[in-house]
């Protein structure tokens, strides 16, 4: 079953405070775009809910998961910390997402570039 959200910013607020398991009921956000590319005010900030979407859209698109995977988990893959002492406001760090995804039997870590929406790591955990 595909549930599809069309909420409006005012909603995400709210949503923003589901835990990142919740997220997936959510597939489609009129939103999704324009929140996936705020810049948070600091490198080492919480993943926001526009950046969870960017991460779940995008290892859907790329068929990683189906609708019966599971996120066990969800968080901020820190940059090194030579980037976080260098940032300066309104200076931007590329995030990044470190995730794990249970598919039937199987468990994957993977981590998802937030920026270019894409998968830069992906592996089987056994």
């Amino acid at each position: 079953m595909r549930v599809t959200c069309k909420l409006g910013k005012a909603a995400l607020i709210l949503f923003a405070y589901l835990p990142p398991v919740l997220l997936t009921a959510c597939q489609t956000l009129t939103d999704l775009p324009a929140l996936a590319h705020v810049a948070p005010p600091h490198p080492l900030d919480p993943l926001t809910t526009g950046e969870y979407l960017a991460v779940t859209a995008t290892l859907e698109r790329e068929r990683r998961v189906d609708s019966a995977s599971r996120y066990a988990l969800i968080v901020l893959k820190e940059p090194p910390k030579s980037a976080v002492l260098n940032w300066r406001p309104p200076d931007s760090v590329s995030r990044h997402a470190f995730v794990i995804v249970k598919n039937g039997p199987q468990t994957f870590e993977a981590v998802v570039d937030i920026n270019t929406r894409k998968t830069t790591a992906w592996k089987e955990i056994k």
